[in-house]
């Protein structure tokens, strides 16, 4: 998508609050952008023919598509910044972002675990839900040791290690790292 077109799409989806019944004025948008009508007047062109934008009247009245608000979600998601990557530290207790953040690969982890099914997967799901469970008590306590959370999720990685949770277990020994 063309940079005019994207920043028309983006503020179009501001003025209407992404809501495709609500109607604007496509030169307002413009205005908004700093643009004259003629530069206003193709960006929202451009979008219609991509299906983006809806004209409501002649006048210039328009609306985002239920298709142009999932583009722009896109396009903010996109430009949002990546969160840094996560590493656990060498402090005693884990820094507050850590901690934060951490619940989020746990239940990556647990998805892992409950994709084992029986058998040799059946004790693979058991073994890394009790390392999980460790973490937990260690994320419920007011001063979390970083030094048990480290070798409970080198553990987790050694146990991925090999397995479909490959990709997770790099990821898991990258946080390791100082």
């Amino acid at each position: 998508m063309e940079d005019d077109s994207r920043r028309f799409l983006l503020e179009l989806r501001e003025q209407t609050g992404g809501d495709p019944a609500r109607s604007v004025s496509l030169y307002e948008v413009g205005r908004v952008l700093g643009w004259e009508r003629p530069q206003a007047l193709n960006a929202a062109q451009d979008l219609m023919a991509a299906g983006l934008v809806e004209i409501r009247s002649l006048s210039g009245a328009i609306a985002i598509s239920p298709a142009g608000v999932s583009a722009a979600e896109g396009e903010l998601r996109a430009a949002a910044p990546a969160a840094p990557p996560l590493r656990l530290g060498r402090g005693p207790v884990l820094e507050e972002g850590v901690r934060r953040r951490l619940p989020a690969v746990l239940e990556e982890i647990r998805g892992a675990a409950g994709a084992a099914a029986a058998g040799p997967a059946e004790a693979l799901r058991r073994e890394l839900e009790a390392d999980l469970q460790t973490i937990a008590a260690q994320l419920a306590s007011p001063r979390p040791k970083t030094a048990v959370v480290r070798e409970t999720l080198r553990s987790i990685a050694e146990t991925l290690a090999g397995t479909a949770g490959e990709g997770l277990a790099a990821r898991l020994r990258s946080m390791l790292e100082d």
